[in-house]
This record gives C-alpha cells, sequence and structure tokens, in this order.
C-alpha cells in the first residue's frame, strides 16, 4: 500500500509531469479507438444485413472480406491473392512494394463496387478508405437501399487472364437454350445463370451476385 502511494507522490512531483501527460493522451486515445472500432462493427453489421448476409458473417476477420467481396461482386480470388502477397512480403523484404500496390488496388476496387452497390457514388468511397469506421457506419444506419453487387471494372484480371475473358465473350454469344428466357416480343434472350460461375441470376440485375460478371 506505501509502495502505491509512493509512486503517485512521484509522478506528481514537476519532474514527472509529462508522465501525467503522455498517461492523459494514452486514455484518450483507447478512448477514441473505442469509439470508432465500436462505429465500424455497427456499421458493417447493418451493411452485411441490407444485403441479405447475416450479420456475424461481418466480424469473422477475413471471412467478413470474402463475403463483402461476394457482396459488391468482387472476385473472391482476391482474398486468397492480397493474403498470399501480403505473407510473401514478410519473408521477402523485395516483395514489400509490390504486396503494397497490390492491397491498396483491392482497397480501391472494394470500396468503390461496396459504394456503388448501395447506391452510392465514386466519391463516397473515398470516405470508406480514409475514414473507414465513419462512413460504413454512416452506410449501415442510413436508408441507403442494397440494389444488388455493382462492381467496379476490374483491369487486373481482364489484363493476366485475356483467355477466360475471351471465353467469357464467347459463352455469351451461345446460351444454351435451357438457360435463356424470352423477353416480351421474343426476340432478345437473357441468361438465367452466370456464364463464368454458373450461379442463377436475379431478375432486374445485370450483374451476377456470386463473381460479378457483367450479364
Amino acid at each position: 500500500m506505501n509502495d502505491y502511494y509512493d509512486f503517485y507522490e512521484l509522478i506528481m512531483t514537476p519532474n514527472y509531469k509529462w508522465l501525467q501527460i503522455a498517461f492523459s493522451i494514452l486514455l484518450v486515445v483507447i478512448l477514441i479507438a473505442s469509439i470508432l472500432i465500436l462505429m465500424y462493427s455497427v456499421g458493417l453489421w447493418k451493411v452485411y444485413k441490407k444485403a441479405g448476409k447475416k450479420g456475424w458473417q461481418s466480424v469473422i476477420p477475413i471471412y467478413n472480406i470474402y463475403v463483402g467481396c461476394q457482396i459488391c461482386g468482387i472476385d473472391t480470388r482476391w482474398v486468397l491473392i492480397t493474403i498470399v502477397i501480403s505473407f510473401a512480403a514478410v519473408i521477402i523484404k523485395s516483395l514489400a512494394p509490390i504486396s503494397a500496390i497490390c492491397n491498396l488496388y483491392f482497397t480501391i476496387l472494394y470500396s468503390v463496387s461496396m459504394a456503388r452497390s448501395f447506391n452510392k457514388d465514386d466519391s463516397f468511397a473515398i470516405g470508406l478508405i480514409l475514414l473507414g469506421p465513419i462512413f460504413y457506419f454512416l452506410l449501415g444506419l442510413k436508408k441507403n437501399e442494397y440494389i444488388g453487387a455493382n462492381p467496379m471494372k476490374d483491369f487486373v484480371f481482364e489484363m493476366i487472364n485475356p483467355k477466360e475473358k475471351a471465353k467469357q465473350e464467347s459463352n455469351d454469344t451461345a446460351i444454351p437454350a435451357s438457360n435463356t428466357t424470352n423477353d416480351s416480343n421474343n426476340n432478345i434472350k437473357r441468361p438465367n445463370y452466370c456464364s463464368n460461375c454458373g450461379s442463377k441470376i436475379i431478375d432486374g440485375t445485370n450483374y451476377c451476385g456470386n463473381c460479378g460478371q457483367k450479364i
């Protein structure tokens, strides 16, 4: 008990004034961080619920990004790519710049796609990137309806996998009759299933809700 009072008297002396200031700043930082974490968690939970997902899926690290890619129509392989490159950069220091560029691109792709999927313009994505806890909180609590997966164009996958893009285009021109429905004048055919991943297409949407492929 005496040791406690000795320490208290010590830090209250003028020579230890800096310690009082540092301790006060630390408490403020912890308080602000706790508020931001709470705002981010609540906002993300609401966002996932709006998109028809389970709220708990938003709080599991890595898995929540995977589900988020499904919500906004991004290729889910990006989750694995960013994880592998990030771990590789820790072991091989020369890969650090590549890892930084890859993660920056994915962050922009993810944020823009998420904003568009909730009928927000691309400027809102800047807020999601720079002030994520606040803007996800606003996105979750405001009356922003989920309009379906509306991803940003993924230039990287189009460049590194041109054969798959050509295959998708050829599939679009040769859709099986069993997978098509006619419109009111029976002249235009629309696919019932995604030509990329085979998932069923929801009526009225222009993108696949699973992989983000444009219909």
